[in-house]
């Protein structure tokens, strides 16, 4: 998510999708956005009948997240029934919404461009993978991870400009600095699930572009570039030489 104010983009987007022939996404854009995937987005995300959230956190966090919720207007009997992944996402999204970052992420920006400009579309991994990931999210440490949250929400007004003044300047050691080591310290299993095995599984196929003739310009979110677990460091790692635009 970005606000209106972030657009126009920095140019070298621009640069990037104009020469490439495929655009490349973590995941299937389009069937994201279908009704079906919806549905089973809900289902995967939602504890089996009979668990809840309030059974999985001590009575000072759910205190601390209704309180949270209270102040939005938000009943918090209504989300009791989804695992952390999605209550993560919910709140996040929420707080963005109530700080004016509600506009187009650049995933969804681009793949409209690229479908309006009849440009070739991929993805690294399937929506069923991806679903998987985000319902693994704190799992078996809902306490510890609805805390991490709560407490990220208290600094996002400061911690989201941050964070999207180094993504527009390319300030990457900065960024994995305030974004890549809080979690990895705290939720080192979550970190690997998130990021490092993600990582991973993409490299392989991201090197074989580099076999095609075509120009592909893959677009993932700014986790994944940064760090010592990053796409990038994994690249020189294999001895490819990587610059920044």
């Amino acid at each position: 998510m970005l606000s209106e104010s972030d657009y126009p983009l920095p140019r070298e987007f621009d640069e990037a999708f104009a020469g490439a022939k495929q655009v490349i996404f973590e995941t299937d854009i389009g069937q994201m956005q279908s009704l079906e995937f919806q549905a089973s987005l809900l289902q995967s995300l939602m504890y089996p009948q009979g668990q809840n959230l309030r059974q999985k956190i001590s009575s000072q966090t759910f205190r601390r997240l209704q309180t949270h919720l209270d102040k939005r207007g938000i009943p918090v009997e209504g989300l009791l029934a989804y695992k952390p992944g999605m209550i993560m996402s919910t709140l996040v999204m929420l707080e963005l919404q109530y700080l004016g970052v509600n506009g187009t992420g650049v995933d969804h920006y681009f793949y409209s461009r690229a479908q309006t400009e009849n440009k070739k579309i991929g993805q690294l991994e399937s929506v069923e993978e991806q679903l998987g990931f985000i319902a693994k999210l704190g799992i078996g440490q809902e306490d510890a991870f609805i805390n991490y949250v709560l407490e990220d929400l208290e600094n996002l007004p400061t911690l989201f400009e941050l964070v999207r003044s180094n993504w527009r300047t390319g300030e990457i050691r900065n960024f994995a600095e305030e974004m890549i080591a809080p979690l990895k310290s705290q939720f080192p299993e979550f970190y690997d699930l998130l990021l490092v095995n993600r990582n991973r599984a993409w490299l392989p196929e991201i090197e074989g572009m580099f076999q095609s003739s075509e120009v592909e310009l893959v677009l993932v979110g700014a986790l994944h570039l940064v760090g010592q677990d990053g796409l990038l460091e994994m690249l020189k790692a294999r001895g490819y030489r990587v610059k920044q635009l």
